[in-house]
């Protein structure tokens, strides 16, 4: 989210970055609500923009599903414990 704003009528944009290998894999999806007087919704989208994120298994000898919804890379997975 960010911090409340006043915005004028028209087009407002905005934008949100996820950082690559910072998803596991499956299925995600991103909703969108307007708030009105930072307490009331005057708007919401759920299921805005939906994706999925697939995993290239071919570098790698575990073939089961990664715990979690996060997984920032370059963390070998013998440290998990």
């Amino acid at each position: 989210s960010n911090k409340p704003a006043n915005y004028q009528k028209g087009i407002v944009k905005g934008q949100c970055t996820i950082p690559g290998d910072f998803l596991n894999d499956g299925s995600y999806y991103i909703s969108m609500m307007i708030v009105k007087d930072a307490s009331s919704a005057a708007f919401f989208m759920e299921e805005a923009i939906t994706f999925d994120i697939v995993e290239d298994r071919d570098k790698s000898a575990w073939h089961g599903k990664w715990p979690g919804a996060i997984r920032p890379m370059n963390i070998p997975l013998e440290s998990w414990q």
